[in-house]
């Protein structure tokens, strides 16, 4: 399914959907989180995020979120709460000579949660 991305490489998305699990990687500051059933959308700053136009939903992706960025991200990391996030659809060449399309995750704001506090 991810090879749908591959039409929309270096594009600006935004994506949706809830936490399955996550890991915190001491070794690099970061911390792997697994979203279960993202959708992606193509990212359209004078639309909603309902009325934007579906790219696809995947079954899962990994982010890789940075300790210091986790606040950006305005959810509580709890197993099956929302995720929202915003990136650039890149290819990767894995070692096995596989490309697959990945995320460049943005730092996003989270308006709606900033100005309730």
């Amino acid at each position: 399914m991810r090879n749908l991305l591959t039409e929309y490489e270096n594009e600006f998305v935004q994506c949706r959907g809830w936490i399955a699990h996550w890991e915190d990687l001491p070794e690099c500051s970061t911390r792997r989180v697994v979203v279960q059933q993202p959708t992606i959308k193509k990212a359209n700053k004078d639309i909603l995020y309902d009325n934007q136009a579906a790219i696809s939903t995947e079954h899962h992706l990994n982010l890789f979120i940075k300790h210091s960025d986790i606040i950006d991200y305005g959810c509580d990391f709890a197993l099956y709460s929302p995720i929202n996030f915003t990136g650039y659809v890149n290819g990767y060449t894995r070692s096995d000579g596989h490309l697959i399309m990945v995320f460049m995750q943005t730092n996003s704001q989270q308006l709606n949660t900033d100005w309730k506090s």
